[in-house]
This record gives C-alpha cells, structure tokens and sequence, in this order.
C-alpha cells in the first residue's frame, strides 16, 4: 500500500528501558526542583514577584550539559543556544545514526542522490530561554552577544537541528500548546505519504524532495516566569504530581522530556526496515471548536479524532484495525479532562470485547506539555511495537474518580461481554497480538 510512514527511534532496548522503572515499581519520577531550574522556596515565599505554589517536577539530569565540539559549534554560540536546542542536536543525531541505512550517514552528511530529510520539532516554551527582560524595558542589545540572536526561537530551534546534522528537507517548528510534538509527527507522515497527515498538494510536493523525517519534541524549564504564569492558572497540582483518573486528581505536574524518532515512508512491497518499532498506521488531527472555555476539553472533537484516525488506519489495511490493544491517554490529572476523554474514547473506539488497557506517561514522567504527545508515542511503541513490553501501570491511582469510574463501566457495556478497558495500578501482563493497535493521544 502507498507510503504507510514507519518509526525508528534510537534503539529498541533504549525504547524499552525508557520505563522500565515505572512498569516496575509503578512509582514516579516526580521530586523537589533543583535549585538550577529557580529557587523554588523563594518563588513560594509570601509576596514573591513571580509567585509558584508547586515545588516538586520531573526533571532531566545533566540537560544543561552538551558537546560542543561534537557539533562544530563555537563555544561562545554553544553558551548562548537555547538548551532546547543543544538537547535537541543531540536526541536527534542518536536517532539519525540508529535508524542507519538510508536515512542518514552520520556526521551531518547525507547519502549523494538520496532525497533529504524533513526536519519537525514540538516545543511550547521555545522562547523562554534569555527571556529575563524579554520587553527589552532594562537594558538595550550592548549586552546582547550576536550568537543568542539566531540561537533562539522557535525558527532557529528547528532550523539549528536541519543546519548542524546536513538535513535539507523541509524544516518546521510547532507550538500547538501541549500537542505540539503530536502534530509534528501527523505533519511528517503528510509530509512523506501524499493524503497522510498534513495531506493536499502541499504533502505531494513534501513527498517527492523526503525521504525521511526527524520528528522530535523537547520541554526543560528554562524559565521561572512561564511556571508563575501556569500557576497563575491555578492549573498545577501542588505536589507536583499527575493523578491520572484519580479521585484526588488537582491539576497536573510538571516534566522536562526530550524525544526524537525517524519516520519513514514505506515503499510499496518494499521489504520492512531492519529497525523498525512499528507502523504508524494513522494520525489525525482536529480541534476542539467552540466550548465552555477555550482550554476546556471537547468531548464530541475527540470522538470525531479518533474515528478520523481509525477510518485512516482502516483505508490503509495494513494490519488488522479492527483490535484495540491499548490506548495511552492525554490523562493529565483533572476532574474534568480525564472523564471526558473516557467518554469520548468509549464513544471514538467501542469495544469489541478485547481488554483495552490504558496508561498515562503523565503520571509516572509529569506532563512534559509540548513533548507531551511524542512520550506518549514512546510509550506505545515500548509496549506496543517491537518492543512487546509488559502493560504499564498507573502510578499514584489509588480511588477512582467517579465519573471516570462510571465512563469505564459504560465503555465496558457497549460490547455486550462486559469487557472493555482497564487502568492498570501496577505493572500488568504482557501487552497485545502484533496485529493490534495501540493509540497514543
């Protein structure tokens, strides 16, 4: 069939040890903010000028460290390049030498007469970084070293990855809030595969100049004024933690995440690549329109996801798209969002009396907001794809909330057997048939 795009990432092992402790403990990786983020206590000191009441997140160790030489960069332009993007030189340079073959030869050359590579980044915060007196209002561009001007900003955060690793595909960077790396991903399959993802013309001409796509999505707090506004919000939960489908569910916690796979179309009969993960058989993209608030969910929008994305899976009829092996949730942690999207995955997906396990990355890594969606991505191929890792677990779901409760029951009963979905506490059995899909949203 034509162009079903595939997923590499930088090794299999790597994809499956990604949370191992997490399906082993069922703990969270959630734990008092370093002090090289910001001074969490003085932020939630009385009267503080950027007040932040949560003091515990996820966070990456050693994100601020980085091989300049690695990458040719001199040492003033790797002082001042945004973290995320250092970051993000390095996850992708991993995922362009695993992938191998054709995709990349390594050391920013490129194969001759091989078409490019696409390069797509998710980031939300990417304008953080210097941002301490962004309205310019206390001082003017003397202090201003010429390197930070083309090292920051959403532009250069994409484009600084295409320069550094020879990647002359089409270059874009998405901020679409927390589905930021998501779309990236939907953009590439479109952007290789004509009436894939971003479809049209626009993906016709994008197919015919790639042969490849580096997606990738990366979140680290660079920023104490982007935390105070969150929680000026009120949408963090003040331990710091997710409580996905919970009863105590208050808000979400935070995560610092960087992720970075290869997608590739698939030429027709062609055999499978040695590395492969796993099909991507379909992606979808919508949006919520008009509801009781702008960041209210949609429940109606994400049902209309979701069966978009499976008629697509079913036109390609790659694989059996009739099995839901698993879902992993948005399941951020909140009264109202984590029922709505039961309801709207009960309605979106039915049953055919398979157990539907679900998870949630968010509870066990934070919700790593613009990287959101490509963890979760991650999170299906470790257990879903080649990897065929055990069932991940839910940390922290002690009661559920009710209405979850009472959506998990209903979306049991509309197959008639009583079986639908489970939420796991601790780590479960084995996942799926290879045939079966797993969805990541």
């Amino acid at each position: 069939l034509p162009g079903p795009a595939l997923a590499t990432t930088p090794s299999l092992a790597q994809a499956a040890s990604a949370f191992s402790s997490w399906s082993a403990t069922a703990t969270d990786a959630v734990s008092p903010l370093p002090t090289s983020r910001w001074d969490a206590d003085a932020h939630a000191a009385a009267g503080a000028r950027l007040p932040i009441y949560a003091r515990l997140a996820a966070t990456l160790p050693g994100s601020r460290s980085f091989d300049a030489a690695a990458f040719a960069m001199p040492p003033e332009e790797a002082v001042n390049a945004d973290p995320h993007a250092r970051l993000l030189l390095e996850l992708g340079a991993e995922a362009l030498t695993a992938a191998g073959g054709d995709a990349w030869s390594g050391g920013g050359r490129q194969h001759a007469g091989r078409a490019p590579v696409a390069t797509f980044v998710g980031c939300m915060w990417a304008s953080d970084f210097g941002s301490g007196d962004a309205a310019g209002l206390t001082s003017g561009l003397d202090d201003l070293a010429p390197a930070s001007i083309t090292s920051n900003g959403p532009a250069f955060l994409a484009g600084r990855v295409a320069y550094a690793l020879g990647l002359a595909g089409p270059t874009a960077a998405v901020d679409t809030a927390c589905s930021s790396s998501l779309v990236a991903a939907h953009l590439a399959a479109g952007a290789l595969c004509p009436g894939r993802g971003g479809g049209g013309s626009a993906s016709a001409s994008a197919s015919a100049s790639s042969l490849a796509a580096l997606v990738a999505g990366v979140n680290l707090f660079l920023s104490a004024r982007s935390a105070a506004k969150i929680c000026r919000l009120a949408a963090l939960a003040p331990d710091g933690r997710c409580k996905t489908l919970d009863a105590a569910a208050d808000g979400y916690g935070r995560g610092e995440a960087g992720c970075a796979l290869v997608v590739e179309a698939q030429e027709r009969g062609g055999p499978p690549r040695p590395r492969l993960l796993a099909l991507l058989a379909a992606t979808a993209v919508n949006q919520g329109g008009r509801a009781s608030a702008l960041t209210a969910p949609s429940g109606p929008a994400q049902t209309a996801l979701l069966a978009a994305a499976r008629a697509e899976a079913a036109s390609g009829a790659t694989t059996d798209t009739t099995s839901i092996a698993g879902l992993v949730l948005h399941g951020t942690g909140t009264p109202l969002g984590d029922p709505i999207e039961l309801n709207a995955a009960a309605t979106g997906l039915g049953s055919d009396g398979a157990l539907i396990a679900l998870s949630s990355p968010k509870a066990a890594v934070g919700h790593t907001e613009g990287t959101a969606g490509a963890v979760g991505l991650l999170a299906a191929l470790s257990v879903g794809g080649a990897a065929r890792g055990p069932a991940l677990p839910i940390p922290n779901l002690r009661t559920l909330n009710p209405h979850a409760a009472a959506a998990l029951t209903d979306w049991g009963a509309t197959n008639g057997a009583g079986v639908g979905p489970a939420a796991p506490r601790q780590a479960g059995p084995g996942w799926a048939p290879a045939a079966s899909l797993v969805g990541a949203s």
